[in-house]
């Protein structure tokens, strides 16, 4: 099975697809449909029982990849049935103000990833960037060490390759 991260590397490595801009963003929506999570588009309903996470990601974050394919793995190892995963490629928001069709509220989007919980159909709150990384992390039990470390790893491995 293909992984975020798998999608990330080809696209900032491989010279057929590294000099397409949108190739990772029109992959993501394939890869999605592969994994737990569902994608979510404006319009869309919103689970009305138990918790839902909207995550928004950028498909050109490494970390923002990492971390989707950190909770797959976590999500399909415990099977958490009350919570919904719903997700998004940020770079479907031509403007900040799209962003308001995601999440409610007047909310200033300035990193990746994006994270929202709704409970019993009401929004309840919203982090981006570093505080949206650690509270997914916490909330799927996922190390965050490991995470940087991956993604670090294989920026090392790659410089050293060069």
């Amino acid at each position: 099975m293909t992984t975020f991260f798998d999608l990330f590397v080809a696209h900032s490595s491989d010279p057929d697809v590294r000099d397409d801009p949108t190739w990772a963003d029109r992959r993501f929506l394939e890869l999605v449909a592969t994994s737990p999570f569902h994608p979510w588009r404006p319009g869309e309903p919103v689970a009305a029982k138990g918790e839902r996470i909207l995550i928004g990601v950028a498909t050109w974050s490494g970390y923002d990849m990492r971390l989707l394919d950190a909770i797959a793995e976590a999500y399909l190892q415990t099977q958490v049935d009350f919570t919904t995963i719903d997700v998004f490629n940020v770079a479907d928001c031509g403007t900040s103000n799209d962003f308001a069709c995601y999440y409610p509220g007047p909310i200033q989007i300035t990193q990746t990833p994006t994270a929202g919980l709704w409970k019993e159909g009401q929004f309840d709150s919203f982090l981006q960037g570093q505080a949206a990384r650690q509270e997914l992390i916490r909330f799927f039990d996922v190390g965050s060490v490991e995470i940087v470390g991956f993604v670090n790893d294989w920026i090392k491995g790659r410089a050293l390759a060069q």
